[in-house]
């Protein structure tokens, strides 16, 4: 059951957060989530925030002051921020353990990646876009903000180990051959994918091979009227 349920958070939650912050990202994620679920319910907060409980596979410490922290939270995320979402036993599986260093990265570019894809079955990604995304930013403008922790692996070599990871154990596929960035799907298999962006690349190329020559033929028609 627990394996079933999402908890959906802004990409900002990631933001002005150390990789030691982990578990206290894991708490705030739940609290927002059993926040958001406890306003579509009915009663006291306590019964709220019980059912919200329920629902999410959480068993709260104490509801008032969850209720509080995720409100909070809720009130400062901007409007039109990017959401993402992980898998309820991935949370508690960070919450519970430790991690490594390099498994907390993963955990942010997998959220990041998540937060960019959204709903769509396929998606291109930048390794800027993803950088400012695990850093809880929205553009690529904001760059220069990402921490330093976070932008040391802003490298191709320590990038792709981090793409191997999610594709070894995340469950996403990648695609990037002759690509300006990277595809990403988490919803088709590898053959679909590869599929999926030749055949767009294909129809892009034709588009532009038709523009090209009426283009041509628009400058040869021209030309012939000009000729004496």
């Amino acid at each position: 059951m627990s394996s079933r349920i999402y908890f959906t958070f802004p990409i900002t939650l990631l933001k002005d957060r150390q990789l030691t912050d982990i578990r206290t990202l894991c708490d705030d994620i739940m609290n927002y989530c059993g926040y958001k679920e406890a306003i579509r319910q009915g009663g006291t907060i306590e019964n709220r925030m019980k059912k919200a409980g329920e629902m999410l596979g959480i068993t709260w410490g104490d509801c008032q002051s969850n209720f509080d922290r995720g409100r909070s939270l809720a009130n400062s995320t901007p409007r039109r921020t990017p959401m993402t979402s992980i898998n309820h036993d991935r949370i508690f599986d960070f919450y519970d353990n430790y991690k490594s260093d390099f498994e907390i990265i993963t955990f942010l570019a997998f959220a990041g990646i998540r937060s960019i894809l959204q709903m769509k079955p396929y998606t291109r990604v930048t390794n800027d876009y993803l950088i400012v995304r695990m850093a809880g930013y929205n553009t690529t403008n904001c760059i220069e903000d990402v921490p330093p922790h976070i932008k040391k692996y802003n490298t191709r070599y320590k990038l792709d180990k981090i793409k191997s990871e999610l594709q070894n154990n995340w469950h996403m596929k990648l695609y990037g051959k002759c690509t300006h960035g990277f595809y990403v799907s988490f919803k088709l298999s590898l053959n679909q994918l590869v599929k999926a962006v030749e055949s767009k690349r294909e129809v892009n190329l034709k588009a532009k091979r038709q523009d090209e020559i009426r283009q041509a033929l628009k400058e040869f028609e021209t030309e012939l009227k000009t000729t004496p």
